[in-house]
């Protein structure tokens, strides 16, 4: 079974950028910072599938940050806890949604993911994230993000 086609990978870029990137995001000074970061989240989730954090070898204006192969590559300009929580709702959305399904790269079981891990971690109103996505037009599952958003809860960790 192939990936479905990532149809609202642009909505979703606009609505990170436009609504919550700049007023709630922070930066990581090393990698090492986010590796631990992220090691946290990982666990916070249930994840134990390991994801390394290396820069990219691209490092230009244009080069974007990507998951590949439980790899987390980002130029410097990328070190913000947005895109360490994007890439690795890639890396959730991959090891814990069923094996049968094949997600969008940016469908709304990415969303979901990274709105919780966004709302609990940054610490983004539910009002910012949900009033957009719908100005947005950008689809999320509520049951996984509810989902998602009970476990951070009662991680034990903030």
């Amino acid at each position: 079974m192939r990936e479905q086609r990532d149809s609202q990978r642009s909505r979703v870029y606009k609505w990170e950028k436009k609504f919550f990137l700049k007023k709630y995001n922070q930066e990581f000074t090393t990698l090492g910072k986010m590796q631990t970061f992220l090691d946290d989240v990982r666990k916070d989730v249930m994840l134990y599938e390991p994801i390394k954090v290396v820069r990219s070898r691209k490092d230009s204006r244009r080069a974007m940050a990507y998951y590949h192969n439980n790899t987390i590559a980002l130029p410097w300009r990328c070190m913000t806890h947005a895109d360490a929580l994007h890439e690795l709702s890639h890396h959730v959305v991959h090891h814990q949604m069923p094996r049968d399904l094949r997600c969008a790269g940016h469908g709304p079981e990415f969303v979901s993911v990274y709105a919780a891990l966004v709302q609990w971690y940054m610490k983004v109103p539910d009002s910012t994230l949900f009033d957009n996505m719908d100005k947005y037009k950008v689809e999320h599952d509520q049951y996984i993000f509810d989902h998602y958003a009970h476990m951070l809860r009662y991680s034990g960790h903030d």
